[in-house]
């Protein structure tokens, strides 16, 4: 019998696999874990299988807390049940110090309602099958060959212990004496090390590659780049990408093959999704080969996961994310995918409440009925009243994902096969809906992965517990070997992106090294939980061995690389690195003209307009770069988070209460105006509500009781002068003041929305709209004059409080009947060195504390999502 240690050696030695290493179709198999499983004699309990049971254990448990915490540790429990098993204990007995007493207890419930559970039949867990087969070992090869094995499961040493008293057992691994490289083999088999070892003498698999790439590593090697082997550091991790990828397509030109070259790296999650992308954005010749199920954390698999989250309690309960993730996906649809972000910006103010199919048909019914006359300039729903077939679009994929939710959940329990089987078919009906390749392609893979999964388990689950076991297939790798790669086959005709632990005694002709800085080589001890781990001695020589495998996989070519800067700031090299080589430190280069130099347009010199919104000139005030976002996308300018909300909704409820008292008769004294506000408030507020149903009722208290605050203000501070009658309300009108500049003719549009007539003149009522562009109210400083400072050639307010000033003030003092005087001259002068600056196009970012608060500071950070 031949086994090797890891799914990536099995294909070059596939032809040792003894008589009894084939399943029925003929299929050799020498993994350990896939040949095992073939001297087992009947059906036994999957890794799959035990999950399932461990979450319907804690879901008959009747205090929450802990109920939660068995699930979400389901993965870690099963893994720690497995171990003693491996061992031949019974799992938590005897209860040491290092998992205390209570998860002792917990490993013993779970042990015994496992064993006792009716859905296991006669099935036992594997690796209590192994145990049992190994000693009794009926009729087997009497010679084991064990190759590759640098670390030994309990289960893989009980083979060992147990076979060397009646047969033979041989391990074959790599091994220097006197190197410390290799050390950690030495733990591993400390049991039969030295006594029982000998030393084959081998040769370099490439006498002209190989062992001139090792001499390029040997100490005190010059600085100069070496065509074989290389260790730099990169300004960035995109350049380090790069970096990678021009070797790869320099293999590929030179004749190599994709199946020639490796990519390792400690941390694989931080490098899979980044370099698929910029391999497609510079089409790249091969692929980079990711597992298929980790296609299902992407968001075309990312889909298939969520079909099982929308249906609780035999209805549907969708969230407004779910949905936006569901559309965003591409499988119900271009126009659809399309629509992802608008509906993210309309969900806090229309669907944040929404769960149910009737609230969101009811939450769509309103929002098609929302007005779309001016009012709604910064909500979301003015993105809707330019497209109004959105409404009908997301219904539509509510019912489809409805509909495919109750069709899966519908059938009763099923075996992992027939689940399978069932999404397929319903996937079908949605085939024809992604029109890009890449999501073809994607899906293509999620097939292939979700086919895997029939053929493990036997239990029958609910579809619930079915989409568990989807979840658990895409984050498995995090939690077991996947994560290092051991149980992935490299795959047929693409780049190999694997781990050191993945590509230890594999070897490739090309081996691009990634991420090797001091934080993540060698890895931080961590003390294991629930299986204790090895101590820190042991933990460092196993980092220096698998830093080592880098050094012996690679036949022809090696190349480690780090990045000096990633998203926890600047890192170092790894001190591996510099006890190898010298670090040649490399920054990303800057790409060189073009031979023939493209076409040229004219300059258009001046950026000019001849009408302004002074508001629109108190945004360029306070920050360029928002002016320029805001006037370039719709989007950036929208208020769509419950904060902005809540103040828009204030802006609203004060405007439709001044509405409403305008259409009424004037009243005679300022009791009368207090009684119709008060009225007039009361109808607006009922009203409002259903033009914001996401908003909480917590929120909804916030927005009544600062209304209440500014409706006192306004009548006991600013109108407390005003004791004679009759009083009336008048609603808006616009007014377009005239700047100069030279010739040319500017128009500065200032827009009163209500103010108060008097007998002895009209009032002001600006505070809504200066709270509809800055969603705040600030307090400034009316004595202190207003001055503009420079930032990248552009003209600035000093403070927010400054650019809410200047609307303020010019809004009362350009609305006059003849507006003249200092003060006047004074705003029209800010206004016109504002717009000078619109005009030169100078559009600098200005940092501050309004960011905290800005509506395009996703724009401006370049995230979809605050």
């Amino acid at each position: 019998m031949f086994l090797t240690a890891t799914k990536p050696q099995e294909k070059d030695r596939l032809g040792l696999a003894g008589s009894g290493q084939h399943d029925g179709d003929g299929t050799p198999h020498v993994w350990f874990p896939d040949a095992m499983s073939l001297l087992v004699d009947g059906p036994y309990l999957t890794t799959t299988d035990l999950r399932v049971l461990v979450r319907r254990y804690a879901n008959q448990i009747s205090d929450m807390e802990r109920s939660w915490q068995i699930r979400h540790d389901a993965g870690l429990l099963v893994e720690a049940l497995d171990d003693a098993w491996q061992r031949g204990t019974t799992p938590g007995i005897p209860a040491d110090e290092h998992i205390g007493k209570d998860l002792a207890k917990l490993l013993v419930d779970l042990h015994r309602w496992i064993m006792s559970h009716p859905d296991r039949g006669t099935r036992l867990p594997l690796p209590k099958l192994l145990r049992t087969t190994i000693e009794a070992w009926d009729g087997l090869p009497n010679v084991v060959v064990m190759e590759g094995f640098t670390f030994l499961t309990p289960v893989q040493r009980h083979l060992v212990k147990t076979h060397m008293t009646r047969g033979q057992v041989h391990v074959v691994m790599r091994h220097r004496q006197h190197d410390a490289l290799f050390k950690a083999l030495e733990h591993t088999h400390r049991n039969w090390w030295p006594a029982s070892t000998r030393r084959l003498e081998t040769v370099p698999v490439s006498p002209a590659g190989m062992a001139s790439l090792r001499r390029s590593f040997k100490l005190g090697v010059s600085a100069a780049p070496s065509p074989l082997a290389s260790c730099r550091g990169y300004h960035h991790r995109h350049a380090e990408v790069d970096a990678c990828l021009d070797r790869i397509e320099a293999h590929i030109a030179s004749g190599g093959k994709a199946d020639d070259i490796a990519i390792v790296t400690p941390m694989r999650g931080q490098y899979d999704q980044l370099l698929r992308e910029q391999a497609e954005l510079r089409d790249l010749p091969v692929q980079i080969g990711v597992p298929p199920q980790l296609l299902l954390l992407t968001p075309v698999g990312r889909f298939v996961l969520l079909l099982y989250q929308v249906w609780v309690d035999g209805e549907l309960c969708l969230e407004p994310a779910q949905l936006a993730e569901i559309i965003g996906s591409g499988w119900l649809g271009e126009a659809a995918q399309a629509s992802a972000t608008t509906l993210r910006l309309l969900s806090d103010q229309w669907f944040d409440r929404c769960r149910t199919a009737d609230e969101w048909r009811t939450s769509l019914g309103q929002l098609v009925r929302a007005p779309d006359d001016g009012s709604t300039e910064r909500l979301p729903t003015s993105l809707v009243g330019r497209r109004s077939e959105l409404p009908s679009l997301w219904a539509e994929a509510i019912g489809i994902v409805s509909g495919l939710a109750e069709r899966l959940f519908g059938t009763g329990p099923r075996t992992i096969g027939g689940h399978v089987r069932l999404l397929l078919e319903q996937l079908e009906t949605l085939s024809g809906s992604p029109d890009f390749s890449i999501e073809q392609q994607i899906i293509e893979e999620v097939r292939l992965s979700l086919e895997e999964a029939a053929d493990s388990g036997g239990m029958e689950l609910e579809a619930e517990e079915f989409g568990e076991v989807l979840v658990a297939l895409s984050q498995r790798y995090r939690e077991a070997e996947e994560a290092d790669g051991v149980a992935e086959a490299a795959p047929e005709g693409q780049v190999w992106l694997t781990t050191p632990k993945g590509i230890d005694v594999v070897s490739r002709q090309l081996v691009l090294a990634l991420g090797f800085d001091a934080t993540q080589v060698p890895q931080r001890f961590t003390p294991g939980w629930p299986i204790p781990r090895e101590d820190l001695g042991v933990h460092l020589d196993i980092q220096r061995y698998l830093f080592g495998t880098l050094l012996w996989s690679a036949s022809q070519e090696l190349h480690i690389s780090y990045a000096e800067n990633t998203n926890r700031g600047p890192v170092s090299a790894s001190v591996y690195l510099d006890a190898v080589a010298p670090v040649q430190h490399t920054r990303a280069p800057t790409p060189s003209p073009p031979a023939t130099p493209p076409p040229t347009t004219p300059d258009p010199g001046v950026w000019r307009r001849d009408e302004y919104l002074l508001p629109q000139v108190a945004v360029y005030g306070l920050c360029p770069y928002r002016y320029r976002a805001e006037m370039l996308d719709e989007r950036a300018g929208v208020m769509s988070d419950e904060f902005h909300l809540r103040v828009i909704a204030e802006v609203a409820l004060l405007e439709t209460t001044f509405d409403n008292a305008a259409s009424a008769r004037p009243v005679d004294d300022m009791a009368g105006l207090r009684a119709l506000l008060r009225e007039c408030y009361v109808t607006a507020r009922g009203a409002l509500r259903d033009a914001f149903p996401g908003l909480s009722e917590a929120s909804w208290r916030v927005i009544t009781e600062r209304t209440g605050e500014n409706m006192t203000y306004l009548l006991d501070t600013r109108l407390s002068h005003v004791t004679d009658g009759p009083l009336s309300v008048e609603q808006a009108w616009s007014r377009a003041d005239v700047l100069r500049d030279g010739d040319h003719r500017i128009r500065l549009k200032t827009t009163v929305k209500h103010m108060l007539q008097t007998p002895s003149g009209r009032y002001f009522l600006h505070e809504p709209l200066v709270l509809r562009h800055f969603s705040y109210p600030e307090k400034y400083t009316e004595n202190v004059d207003l001055e503009l400072v420079e930032r990248q050639d552009a003209s600035v307010f000093r403070t927010r409080g400054d650019a809410l000033r200047f609307i303020a003030d010019g809004e009362r003092l350009l609305n006059r009947g003849n507006p003249s005087g200092d003060d006047v001259d004074r705003i029209r002068d800010l206004a016109s060195q504002l717009i000078l600056s619109i005009e030169r196009k100078a559009f600098p970012k200005n940092p501050g504390d309004h960011c905290a608060h800005c509506p395009a500071l996703t724009t401006c950070l370049g995230r979809e999502s605050r």
